[in-house]
């Protein structure tokens, strides 16, 4: 924390900066301190480090470390540490987990495509000229944000796209639910059997909603933030 870098000439740069460690003698710091170092030289070109090391917590007697860090302690860095190995985890579960589920749903309407339409036809909320075309199109495009999402290909379009679709898809049932329509969903089935769409369908579908918008901001801004 409490990071800062100049420049002291056109080849040379600065840094300072204070490394929360565990408790331990100075001197038992040299090896930590000279691998920041070597990565500082190596990876940005910082020729002029000044690492201070410390073990208490951020802000503690310190005016401008306080400000730094925005009151908050190095303790709460601390456990960031231990739960940055988390984050990582949850990410590619919810990627293949809402992968899977796009594949999945695109594989009877790819099948039965005339039941799909049906299915289209029966939310009245496209013409009647869209609705083929749509029976088409959506069940492609679930096929493709799915092998997408699984294989990371192209994924900044796909996480972008299944937010997008999913929230067009809560709208229209969210739509009909107010015009009294009882219709079933043609989310995984082009059966009727399936049910109609209830508030339990609309509950399912904003958390698959929820699942797609932290991917997207991972994907898109979280990992952007971390290379600057």
């Amino acid at each position: 924390h409490y990071l800062h870098a100049w420049r002291v000439s056109s080849k040379s740069t600065a840094f300072s900066c204070h490394v929360v460690v565990p408790d331990q003698p100075v001197s038992s710091t040299e090896k930590l301190a000279g691998k920041i170092r070597h990565e500082l030289l190596h990876r940005f070109r910082i020729d002029h480090p000044v690492l201070q090391f410390e073990t208490a917590d951020c802000g503690q007697g310190a005016l401008l470390c306080e400000m730094a860090c925005n009151g908050e302690s190095a303790c709460a860095t601390k456990v960031s540490y231990g739960t940055s190995r988390i984050k990582p985890r949850v990410y590619h579960f919810l990627r293949l987990f809402m992968g899977a589920v796009w594949l999945y749903a695109s594989y009877e309407k790819i099948l039965y495509p005339h039941e799909f339409s049906q299915a289209v036809y029966n939310y009245q909320i496209l013409p009647d000229i869209m609705v083929n075309l749509a029976a088409l199109i959506l069940p492609c495009l679930e096929l493709l944000m799915g092998l997408c999402l699984i294989t990371g290909i192209w994924l900044p379009g796909a996480a972008v796209l299944s937010t997008g679709l999913m929230s067009v898809f809560i709208a229209a049932l969210v739509f009909n639910r107010i015009r009294g329509l009882d219709i079933h969903c043609g989310c995984f089935s082009v059966e009727a059997t399936e049910g109609p769409a209830d508030l339990w369908t609309v509950a399912r579908d904003t958390g698959f909603m929820v699942f797609s918008a932290f991917l997207t901001w991972k994907i898109l801004f979280s990992n952007r933030s971390k290379d600057h």
